[in-house]
């Protein structure tokens, strides 16, 4: 028979308002003893308490879960965000529940009510989704419905990256180095802006440029001697992977030195950076973006009156490698895995 806060007050000779202030934490508990707090944990200890959080959400009006909407999980990246997010709503005292997409609009409308039936305080969008053209959105607006997307938007609150700054430095430095074309390698997913980024500097510095966009196996090797034949017999030509095209690969594929430049976080896979190709790396603060849009969701369920900040913009930075494995410990964590 599961234990009640009256199971609770009778071992511990307090009455069941008593524990009930205590085992929620509740200010006033304070007030207690330090004898009566021990003894009523003591007591719960001993009946195998657990919390019945139904009834927590039904007296306090919110379930202390949020929600995140995912376009699909085998995506590493993804994988690695919805991680880090559930850390990020754990030491907030929240729980974290998670819906895929597979890219289906009508399979975000099923993961949107699925998560709404289920009582998520609000749920967080990962890049593009939640368009305004779908029902959702006109939900969320309808309903004011808390959400934060990780992509702009007109009418809800957002947290995105901003590459501008970075990406003039990273064009500037490969044009400094005698390039004069530069092939900027997209992947099914780019983060919004990094390829409008990559136009406006290379316009605005005179550099010849191209988009290479994915087929339909954009990691085949099709693809790669696709990309190869662009730039064929060209020394002149440099690379920028504007997604997440794999690193490793390209890395395999180009020749020379100084000649590409890349979009890495602090959760991409532990790989060798090879030194002499890499003359950059754009360094993408994702734990940064991923708390902030944590704090602005919680920032709404907590205080529904206020209207919340709706453009929250985080400056990514162009740095060297040396500077990128200091600050993330990648060539540490490299040996751990392989030595």
């Amino acid at each position: 028979m599961r234990p009640t806060l009256k199971t609770i007050a009778g071992i511990a000779r307090v009455s069941p308002a008593t524990v009930s202030l205590c085992l929620n934490r509740h200010p006033v508990a304070r007030t207690l003893s330090e004898e009566t707090r021990n003894r009523i944990w003591a007591a719960a200890r001993e009946c195998n308490y657990r919390p019945n959080y139904i009834a927590k959400a039904l007296s306090r009006g919110r379930t202390s879960s949020i929600g995140l909407v995912v376009a699909d999980l085998k995506i590493v990246r993804q994988a690695n965000f919805a991680s880090e997010i559930m850390t990020l709503a754990a030491e907030r005292g929240n729980h974290l529940l998670i819906a895929s997409t597979h890219f289906s609009k009508t399979k975000e409308l099923e993961a949107f009510l699925s998560l709404k039936e289920r009582q998520v305080d609000g749920i967080i969008f990962q890049f593009d989704s939640l368009s305004p053209d779908t029902e959702v959105y006109r939900q969320c607006v309808r309903e004011q419905f808390p959400v934060v997307k990780l992509c702009r938007d007109e009418r809800l609150p957002f947290v995105v990256p901003d590459s501008r700054r970075a990406m003039e430095q990273a064009v500037l430095l490969l044009r400094n180095s005698g390039a004069r074309r530069i092939c900027g390698i997209i992947a099914p997913i780019v983060l919004e802006g990094h390829c409008t980024a990559f136009e406006e500097a290379c316009r605005k510095h005179g550099v010849d440029f191209e988009l290479v966009p994915p087929d339909a196996g954009s990691q085949s090797d099709s693809y790669s001697d696709g990309l190869l034949a662009r730039v064929a017999g060209r020394d002149d030509c440099a690379f920028i992977n504007l997604g997440a095209y794999n690193l490793f690969r390209l890395q395999r594929l180009i020749r020379g030195e100084r000649r590409l430049i890349t979009f890495l976080d602090e959760y991409d896979p532990v790989i060798e950076l090879n030194e002499p190709l890499l003359a950059g790396i754009i360094f993408s603060h994702f734990r940064r973006i991923l708390s902030t849009a944590v704090e602005v969701l919680l920032e709404q369920i907590d205080r529904p009156e206020n209207t919340p900040e709706q453009s929250n913009i985080i400056e990514e930075e162009f740095v060297t490698v040396p500077e990128f494995k200091s600050r993330t410990g990648c060539e540490r964590r490299l040996r751990e895995r392989f030595f």
